[in-house]
């Protein structure tokens, strides 16, 4: 009682019992943990106790319902996803194993039936085959091939850079050393991608590695020609396969790849070969879900996924300027 003798009346606490898991929670408490994020992340609902999906309820029902709807929406967006990089995958691997032993690459036996088979087969893939790492280990297997077939073409110019080697010098001597030390760095690379590697930053970095070794392969093709070079490109080539020997040991900075580029150029018009085209960065990127990914829905109800790519060792933002498909109707 209050000092002037008047009750002291409080309102009961009201609470929900969850059909799912049984859980009963305070409705106050269960409100701000339902509309939380409502408008952002295509998920579902779960019990804040024990993570149980929320599939049915009366107070929640419309949101039930509409979060339901997304997921759906969110698994077709995943398998036309995982089909473009099958197909993706499916042409890399189809170059890839012309020249090479397909059954070194450690990956999932399936994996690898149903890439190597897809380009044969009906274009769309049974949702069940998809589940689980199947999907991951697709888009791991596509970030692989990416490098594999740029160290096929440093072993092709390789064989014709020996196949134009001149009369025996010292520094043909020399050049003949660095040709096998650059053949070994690309076995060895190969060898590291046998095993699936899931880390972006670390594949980003082995494909820049991979770069820098096919471009002074074209280097060695070049000089590796009878025919005299000017002073300018004399000083080049000493001082490409100076920073070449160190960048060998470890010191993946001293060897730059604009200027190596240059130099490469360079030596080709002076020995009568083609410019090199520029080629575009490479992206590589997860199956969408995996670590930070996260799904949305627009308002005319498209899904989109935001989450990070690896482009030249840097975290490039994917999603963040909203659905891609109501950008492109404007």
């Amino acid at each position: 009682m209050l000092a002037d003798g008047r009750g002291n009346k409080t309102e009961p606490t009201r609470c929900l019992q969850l059909f799912d898991c049984g859980h009963i929670i305070k409705v106050e408490e269960m409100d701000e943990w339902i509309f939380r994020d409502l408008d952002n992340d295509d998920q579902l609902r779960r019990c804040p106790k024990c993570s149980t999906s929320i599939t049915f309820s009366y107070r929640y029902g419309n949101i039930i319902k509409r979060s339901a709807k997304n997921i759906e929406n969110v698994k077709k967006r995943v398998h036309e996803i995982v089909y473009e990089e099958t197909t993706s995958a499916s042409l890399l691997l189809s170059i890839w194993e012309q020249r090479n032993d397909v059954t070194k690459l450690k990956f999932p036996p399936m994996v690898l039936r149903v890439v190597q088979s897809y380009l044969n087969t009906a274009n769309w893939l049974d949702w069940a085959r998809v589940r689980g790492r199947f999907a991951l280990f697709i888009f791991t297997l596509r970030n692989h091939l990416l490098i594999l077939q740029l160290a096929q073409r440093t072993h092709e110019v390789l064989k014709e850079a020996l196949a134009g080697r001149r009369a025996s010098s010292q520094q043909q001597v020399e050049l003949k050393q660095l040709w096998n030390d650059t053949k070994d760095a690309i076995e060895k690379i190969k060898v590291y991608l046998e095993e699936p590697q899931l880390d972006l930053k670390t594949l980003s970095q082995v494909y820049e590695q991979t770069r820098k070794i096919f471009l002074f392969s074209q280097v060695l093709e070049a000089t590796m020609r009878p025919i005299a070079l000017s002073s300018n490109s004399t000083t080049r080539l000493r001082l490409a396969c100076h920073s070449f020997r160190v960048f060998l040991k470890g010191n993946d900075d001293v060897l730059d790849l604009e200027w190596l580029r240059e130099t490469v150029n360079l030596l080709r018009t002076e020995t009568s070969l083609p410019i090199l085209p520029l080629e575009e960065a490479k992206d590589f990127a997860n199956f969408p879900g995996y670590q930070r990914d996260v799904w949305k829905s627009c308002d005319q109800g498209h899904v989109y996924f935001t989450g990070w790519i690896v482009r030249g060792g840097e975290d490039i933002p994917v999603g963040s300027e909203g659905c891609s498909r109501c950008t492109a109707e404007q």
